[in-house]
Order: structure tokens, then C-alpha cells, then sequence
């Protein structure tokens, strides 16, 4: 097959979406596909940042902006006359058209409203439904209807998308290559401080905050964090740090080639966010490295590890129930024997996530679009939600839009 993969965050921007893209068109094209990821535009030394894996082609459209969406800042492509710049560009070159996010303004929604190919979109979003969602959703809505397929990575994907789209999708979650983060036994466990290690953007959503604040109820002579990623909180993280007396180190945002080794020199990995969070592929990481985990307790992470026990699951922005758990595992204050069970679950966990297991659901989608196999395949849905309908979630995502269009109103 000759497949697009519309990336609405420029590669090489690091961030869950455009990883993802990355990830599916090197399995894609191991698999024998021709593949094109068509993205933004980025500076010139931006673009020299990422190799592309053997046989991925790339195209960039247009100029990458950042908004502020959900909490953080998305970047999106956007140029004069898209949608005519996409019919000649991209329009008859290709057998299916896989848009991921495409929900979002600019290269991913044009792509929708431009393209006569078949239409597959993969939706990763969640998180709170103000006005602006609302608002735009409708006129979103009409230029959706012409996905031939509808993929969430989640439940929790799910959930949001049906409470603004209303539809039938596909829970096919997201994946990375766990053999990458192949466990690195050489610490040989907790030293003289407890190795606390965080990956992800540096914005509200993430709790890093409350996190700190948490930390700041420990001894600092007994832990150091270290934090993976950059954003828009950095500067304010930095002073909070620094007048706390913190044991923080700021890495910024890291290739990723360089992640495992950050996994693999840590003794615990945190997930703090506090909403906002579909699924979590750090998640993934930290189990596939064989590092144990301490993650919020939201939905999108729940689905992930909940059933598996491969997470300790904590409230969110809950400095106090933060500190507790972490204070627990510190040098000389007892028992640790929570860890290996953590890392064990979490590596039979991850198996399900790798790129080779859930590559074939979504070549399975692209058949079933194209007419090429006989029937809708049957994938597997997450553990979350399988007590419902997919009639019930419609349902309750609609009362849920109701909901939040009626305080929107009211506020």
C-alpha cells in the first residue's frame, strides 16, 4: 500500500502525536509499505535533528505555530490555501490517507475536507471540554464524516471524541518499540538517594507543581529528581526549585535515541499529570525499561496499567498522598519490596504495546477501508469501558457534551 501519515505536530518536534507517526511509519515501511509522513514546516536545523527510518519518505507543508491547547502548546501546520496546496501535493498519490488528530485546525482537518482518497483518522485526545471545543466541534464535525475509519488510542479517546463527534470507533492503543528499552540491570537498585526521573513537556497539565511541592515534605538528602523535557513552565519550575532548595536537575528535552539511557539510570519513574492525558506512552517507556511506576490516577493512565497492577496509582495534584508514597522507598525507610512486583507487572504489561502487535490492527483498518479483506476486523478493545455499549458511551459522552455546554453557558 502507498500510505500518507499526516502529522499535524511537525516532525521533529518532539511530542506524543509526532512520535507516534514516527513509530507507525517504521513499522509501516518494515512491513513492506511505502510510506510519506506529510508535516509542517520546521527551521532547516530543526529538520537536520531526525534521520528518517529506511524507506519513510517526508513532506513538509506550510509553516508549524504553536497554540495553546489543552493546558500546553500544540504545534500546528497551517499555510495559505491549504487545502489546495494538499490536492496538489499530496491528492492522487496514494492508496489511503491515515490523519492522526485530525480534529485539529490546519494541515490535519484540511487534509480531511481536501483529500478524495480513502480517509482513516486516529484520535488521541482527551481532556476538559470548555466553549472553544464546543464552538469549533461544530463546524469540525461535517468535514469528519468523511473518515471512512475512526481510530482512538483509548477509552479515554474514545470518550472525548465521542462527546464531540459522535461515531463509531476502534480502540487500538499507542506503541512503541519495547525492545529499545530493553531493561538495563547494571544499577543493581536504590543507591544513597532514590533516583526520581520524570519525561514530558514542561506545562501545567503535567502537575510537575504539585509534584514539587510534594517533594519539598521530603528530606532533600535523600532523593534528586530529574526531568526530561522542556515547555513553557521551565523558567517558573527553575526558581521554584532553586528558592525550595530542591534537588532538581533540568535535561531539557532529550533525542530520542538518548531516552533509555535516562531510564535506565533512574530508580523510580513519575507520572504526575493531572488531566489531559489520552493514554501516556511514558508509561510504555518505563515499563518496557523495567522501571517502576507511580502515575496519576486518571483515566488515560488508568486504562493503561490499572487492570495490570504495573503502576501505583495516586491521586492527582495531591502533594501530601505524593510524598507518602515516595517517602516510602527512600534510603534507610524500610521496606522496598513494592518495586520488583511494579517492574515485574510492568514488563508483562508492555508486551501488548509493541510496535509488531498492534502494526497489524491498524494495517487490518486500512484493508477494511480499501475492500481488501472480507468483513470489519475484530481487535480487541481495552479492559476500561468493556462493561458498556458502544450505544451507552455514545450516550453518556452526549449527556457529558450537554453538560459542559450548559455550564459554559451558565459561567
Amino acid at each position: 500500500m502507498r500510505i500518507a501519515l499526516i502529522s499535524p505536530s511537525a516532525d521533529p518536534i518532539v511530542g506524543g502525536v509526532s512520535e507516534q507517526v514516527h513509530g507507525l511509519a517504521e513499522s509501516l515501511a518494515a512491513r513492506g509499505q511505502s510510506v510519506t509522513i506529510v508535516t509542517g514546516g520546521v527551521s532547516a536545523a530543526a529538520a537536520a535533528a531526525r534521520s528518517l527510518p529506511p524507506g519513510v519518505a517526508l513532506e513538509r507543508i506550510g509553516r508549524t505555530w504553536f497554540l495553546p491547547i489543552n493546558g500546553g502548546r500544540t504545534a500546528l501546520a497551517h499555510a495559505p490555501r491549504l487545502e489546495a496546496t494538499l490536492r496538489e501535493r499530496i491528492g492522487g498519490r496514494f492508496d489511503l490517507v491515515h490523519v492522526h488528530a485530525p480534529y485539529e485546525w490546519g494541515l490535519a482537518l484540511s487534509a480531511v475536507s481536501a483529500l478524495d482518497e480513502p480517509l482513516v483518522g486516529t484520535f488521541h485526545a482527551s481532556g476538559h471540554l470548555g466553549w472553544p471545543w464546543t464552538w469549533f466541534a461544530a463546524y469540525a464535525r461535517p468535514r469528519l464524516a468523511r473518515l471512512a475509519a475512526r481510530i482512538a488510542v483509548s477509552v479515554e479517546a474514545e470518550r472525548w471524541a465521542c462527546t464531540l463527534f459522535a461515531g463509531t470507533y476502534r480502540v487500538i492503543p499507542n506503541a512503541i518499540d519495547v525492545a529499545r528499552f530493553a531493561p538495563d540491570r547494571r544499577r543493581g537498585g536504590v543507591g544513597s538517594r532514590l533516583r526520581l526521573l520524570v519525561v514530558g513537556r514542561l506545562e501545567p497539565r503535567k502537575g510537575l507543581e504539585p509534584l514539587f511541592e510534594a517533594l519539598m515534605l521530603l528530606d532533600r538528602t535523600r532523593f534528586e529528581l530529574h526531568l526530561v523535557g522542556d515547555g513553557p513552565c521551565r523558567g517558573r519550575l527553575e526558581r521554584l526549585a532553586r528558592r525550595a532548595c530542591l534537588p532538581v536537575r533540568f535535561h531539557g528535552r532529550l533525542a530520542p535515541a538518548e531516552l533509555p539511557a535516562a531510564y535506565a539510570a533512574s530508580d523510580l519513574v513519575l507520572a504526575p499529570a493531572v488531566h489531559g492525558e489520552s493514554f501516556g506512552v511514558v508509561l510504555l517507556e518505563a515499563m518496557a525499561a523495567g522501571r517502576p511506576l507511580f502515575a496519576s490516577d486518571i483515566p488515560g493512565y488508568r486504562a493503561v496499567v490499572g487492570a495490570a497492577g504495573a503502576a501505583r496509582l495516586l491521586p492527582p495534584g495531591d502533594p501530601g498522598a505524593w510524598s507518602a508514597a515516595i517517602a516510602e522507598l527512600l534510603p534507610a525507610a524500610g521496606t522496598r519490596a513494592l518495586l520488583p512486583a511494579l517492574t515485574e507487572a510492568g514488563e508483562r504489561c508492555v508486551r501488548a504495546y509493541d510496535w509488531a502487535r498492534i502494526t497489524p490492527r491498524i494495517e487490518a483498518v486500512y484493508e477494511e477501508v480499501l475492500g481488501k479483506s472480507g468483513g470489519e476486523p475484530k481487535l480487541p478493545r481495552q479492559t476500561e469501558g468493556s462493561g458498556r455499549t458502544a450505544d451507552q458511551r455514545v450516550a453518556s459522552a452526549r449527556a457529558e457534551m450537554t453538560t459542559s455546554l450548559s455550564r459554559s453557558l451558565l459561567s
